[in-house]
């Protein structure tokens, strides 16, 4: 366990954390437009990708700021 955070801790930089934002804002956008051609099933695929693609970059970003 203490080598994969030493490893997450190595490569997560805020770099990275922006990737993290601006994939989840790429794939919001795109369950936007999925909404508006009426492709609820990639809608709300894209929506739920967005949100968990936030989540695991702030719990990553928060995981290398707290732990030793």
């Amino acid at each position: 366990m203490k080598v994969i955070v030493e490893f997450i801790k190595d490569q997560f930089n805020v770099n990275t954390f922006v990737l993290f934002l601006i994939s989840s804002v790429f794939l919001y956008l795109d369950s936007l437009d999925y909404n508006k051609k009426s492709l609820l099933y990639e809608a709300k695929f894209s929506k739920i990708s967005s949100i968990v693609t936030l989540v695991i970059g702030f719990i990553l970003y928060f995981m290398t700021k707290i732990l030793p």
